[in-house]
């Protein structure tokens, strides 16, 4: 069963740390959805090509500009300054800012937005220019194998961190509905799950990464801890689906779900203190 304390902390108000973190999360999704840049180096991927740029210089007004999954940046100027403020990008980061919004408006209270104004334009605006700074930086040649590496356990962490978060949303939220109609068993079984993510953590969820098959579709590889209960993974994928049979109880942000493939490797880390036998 649950602990009492768990329950507590999930259902109190969002503290104001919460909400910039929420704030914080829900920017980076949106640039992780409608950009897909996973490396800033990479420029070339996300640059807006000549001809296109050229046509919507030509005649901005009659531009058709939509906020879709693959969105390109403008990387032509010298500076990170110049390429932020340039005409294509002012519209990319409006038309993200406004995405942004959108989303926040679904779950005023989650995002803070129902108490004050989130300046949506100014946060894409300077997430963006660091992804610009890095671009002058791929450009130049000039790569720090040091920063590099932290980058890459901070992305690695902030994938972790937005799997363990959904997955108690989507667990908190089943709780609440099975409490509502009376199903003890169905109660039961999703506060059995909520503990299990308490108990793991977030250093306890699968590394996961984009690939390609063989005829070109994406697709997640997710690769499990080696030391986790393999049962966990059949639990947590019933987990993941569960938003979209259920899509009159959580809203859908950013794009459609990718199909996940389990590799056969598992990712080497030490187990969380005090971790119940019945999880290896």
């Amino acid at each position: 069963m649950i602990p009492d304390d768990l329950i507590e902390f999930l259902y109190r108000p969002y503290s104001e740390d919460e909400i910039r973190c929420h704030i914080n999360k829900l920017a980076r999704q949106i640039l992780k959805d409608y950009l897909q840049i996973n490396d800033s180096s990479n420029w070339q991927h996300f640059t807006v090509p000549a001809g296109e740029l050229g046509n919507f210089l030509a005649d901005p007004q009659s531009y058709t500009f939509e906020l879709t999954p693959g969105m390109k940046l403008n990387t032509s100027a010298p500076t990170a300054a110049n390429m932020q403020n340039s005409h294509w990008n002012r519209v990319v980061i409006s038309l993200l800012a406004a995405k942004a919004s959108e989303c926040a408006s679904e779950r005023a209270e989650y995002y803070g937005c129902d108490t004050r104004e989130i300046e949506w334009m100014r946060l894409l605006k300077d997430r963006v220019y660091r992804i610009l700074l890095e671009v002058v930086k791929a450009k130049a040649g000039n790569r720090d194998p040091i920063y590099e590496t932290r980058k890459q356990a901070s992305r690695k962490r902030r994938c972790h961190q937005y799997v363990f978060e959904r997955r108690v949303q989507i667990s908190t939220t089943m709780m609440t509905v099975a409490r509502g109609f009376g199903d003890d068993e169905e109660y039961h079984c999703w506060s059995e799950i909520l503990y299990s993510l308490d108990r793991l953590g977030i250093d306890g969820m699968s590394d996961n990464e984009e690939i390609l098959d063989s005829q070109g579709q994406q697709g997640i590889a997710v690769y499990e801890p080696d030391y986790r209960n393999p049962g966990f993974s059949a639990v947590y994928d019933r987990v993941d689906e569960v938003p979209q049979t259920a899509k009159h109880l959580f809203s859908q942000v950013g794009r459609k779900r990718l199909p996940r493939i389990r590799s056969n490797e598992k990712v080497k880390c030490p187990p969380p203190a005090g971790l119940p036998q019945s999880y290896y």
